[in-house]
C-alpha cells in the first residue's frame, strides 16, 4: 500500500491521480514481473516518477479531475437516457 507521509507536501488524491495517468501506468506495466500473477518490486515503486507541485496546483488538478469525472457521468447518463427514449420509440413503431 502506498502512503503519503506528509500531506503538507503531497496530497494523497494528487498522488492517486498521478498513478492513474497513462505515463505512470506504462511505467508500472514495464516494471511488473511475473507471468501468472504480476507484481512490482519495492525498488520499482520507490523509483516511481512522481511530481510534487505546490499544494494549490495539486488542489486545482484534483478539482479539474473531479469536474471531468462529473462530466463523464453526466454524458453517460445522457446516453443511457437517449437509449431509453429510442427504445420507447422502437416499441411504439413496432406495435
Amino acid at each position: 500500500m502506498l502512503q503519503v507521509h506528509d500531506d503538507q507536501q503531497l496530497l494523497p488524491e494528487f498522488l492517486a491521480w498521478q498513478i492513474n495517468q497513462e505515463p505512470v501506468q506504462r511505467y508500472l506495466q514495464r516494471s511488473a514481473t511475473g507471468t501468472i500473477q504480476r507484481g512490482l518490486r519495492r525498488g520499482d515503486l520507490e523509483s516511481l516518477p512522481v511530481s510534487v507541485l505546490s499544494l494549490e496546483t495539486q488542489r486545482v488538478v484534483i478539482a479539474l479531475q473531479d469536474v471531468v469525472q462529473r462530466e463523464k457521468q453526466l454524458f453517460q447518463d445522457l446516453i443511457q437516457n437517449r437509449k431509453q427514449q429510442m427504445l420507447a420509440v422502437v416499441q411504439q413503431v413496432l406495435k
